[in-house]
C-alpha cells in the first residue's frame, strides 16, 4: 500500500470551510479506493491548533510538511480549485523533486492558476497529463474487475 499526502483546499476563501472539509473527506476515500493510505494534515492539525493564530497555523503547516519524507507521493485534488497553500505545496514538491499527482474526482484536473517559471510549468503539465492517463487506466481496471466478478 502506498502512502500519500493529500492536498486540497482548506481555508482558501474560494469555498466555505465545511465544503472544503467534506471535499477532503471524499478525496481521502478516493485515495483509499486506489489502495493508498492518505494523510491530510489540513484535516488533523486545525482540530487542535488555532488556524486563526499565525504562529499555530505555520506550526501546523510545518508539521504537515514533516510527513512528506514518509510518503510515496503527494496528491493534489483540484475540483475546488487551487488554494494558496496548495500552490506553495506544489512549488515545494517541484523544488524538492517529490513525486506528485494532480487529480480530480470529476473529470480533468485543473492546472494551478499562476506558474511563473516555464520549466516548472512544463514539469507540472507533464505530471498532469500522466495523472489523467493514470486515472483513466485505474477506471478501466476497476470496470474490468467489476465485470470479472
Amino acid at each position: 500500500m502506498k502512502t500519500v499526502i493529500l492536498e486540497s483546499p482548506f481555508a482558501s476563501g474560494l469555498t466555505p470551510k465545511d465544503l472544503n472539509i467534506a471535499y477532503a473527506n471524499q478525496c481521502m476515500y478516493d485515495c483509499i479506493k486506489r489502495g493508498e493510505a492518505p494523510f491530510a494534515s489540513h484535516l488533523l492539525y486545525p482540530a487542535v491548533l488555532d488556524d486563526n493564530n499565525a504562529e499555530e497555523r505555520i506550526l501546523g503547516i510545518k508539521m504537515g510538511y514533516a510527513w512528506w519524507t514518509f510518503a510515496d507521493h503527494v496528491v493534489f485534488y483540484t475540483d475546488l480549485g487551487w488554494s494558496n497553500g496548495m500552490i506553495k505545496a506544489l512549488q515545494l514538491a517541484v523544488r524538492s523533486q517529490t513525486k506528485f499527482w494532480i487529480r480530480s474526482l470529476k473529470g480533468v484536473p485543473q492546472m494551478p492558476p499562476v506558474i511563473s517559471d516555464p520549466e516548472t510549468e512544463q514539469s507540472i503539465q507533464a505530471r498532469l497529463d500522466r495523472s489523467h492517463a493514470e486515472d483513466k487506466k485505474n477506471d478501466r481496471e476497476t470496470e474490468e474487475a467489476g465485470t470479472a466478478s
